[in-house]
């Protein structure tokens, strides 16, 4: 099996040299993706499927702790690495609360670096093989997964996500409902479905919103709100980026 990395650095530079220091074939790494901020590194989160992250703390935009703390909310299994200029005391206690598995000083020295990503790999090689033993005890061999199989779990996590959309469902509690680990019901969605738990929890909330924009008078923050949106502004921004207009615009097209 081939692994893949997400590193993310505001200096291009450092990606560069980060990128050439990793020992791909000794370490099984397949794909190593590259964020020069935290929104890119958010979007790749949601559509690729990342075993390890090495991330910069200060960062233009969002910093890595800010950051780490929201991929906690999402990817609390994924192995995560600090790469930093400061030997900061605050920065590795908050690594050690986010459960970090180390924190390098840049420059980082390629033998260093390579260590701790064959650390990072070993857990997620005995995370993927717990998963592997937890489903055949129940019968199944996870690399031999039948379509009718893949369809029940996906099918089984459709039907939670709509029965919960104006409740706060997220990746963990579908995955936790139908037994799975959340990265693994994100590599069946992304089979079944084309895009991640997230992206479709995302997408049913919006075509949810439109019918209430469209068949009610519901004021729009309360519908955001309904939907489990923190702010009026992340709604319109989810719901612009998917219909290609805000919440007003959609409910005039459909009334006028």
């Amino acid at each position: 099996m081939k692994y893949n990395l997400l590193i993310i650095d505001d200096e291009i530079y450092t990606l560069e040299d980060i990128c050439s220091c990793i020992d791909k074939e000794t370490l099984s790494v397949g794909k190593i993706f590259t964020a020069v901020n935290t929104t890119r590194a958010r979007r790749i989160l949601d559509e690729e499927d990342i075993h390890v992250i090495l991330s910069d703390i200060d960062m233009p935009g969002g910093d890595g702790l800010s950051f780490m703390r929201s991929v906690r909310d999402t990817h609390a299994d994924t192995p995560c690495i600090f790469i930093t200029n400061y030997a900061e005391f605050s920065y590795a206690q908050e690594a050690i609360h986010l459960n970090v598995l180390d924190y390098l000083l840049k420059p980082v020295e390629p033998e260093t670096l390579n260590s701790v990503l064959e650390k990072a790999l070993m857990i997620v090689r005995d995370s993927l093989g717990h998963e592997q033993a937890l489903l055949q005890t129940s019968g199944t061999d996870r690399t031999g997964f039948t379509s009718c199989q893949k369809d029940v779990y996906v099918s089984e996590a459709m039907t939670f996500l709509e029965d919960n959309l104006r409740n706060d469902v997220t990746r963990e509690s579908v995955s936790e409902h139908v037994h799975i680990t959340p990265d693994h019901l994100d590599r069946l969605f992304k089979e079944q479905a084309g895009m991640s738990v997230f992206r479709y929890i995302v997408f049913r909330k919006i075509e949810l919103s439109k019918k209430l924009l469209s068949q009610t008078s519901q004021p729009i923050g309360s519908i955001a709100s309904d939907l489990g949106y923190c702010n009026l502004s992340n709604f319109s921004s989810a719901f612009r980026k998917l219909c290609g207009m805000t919440p007003a615009e959609y409910r005039k097209t459909m009334t006028d």
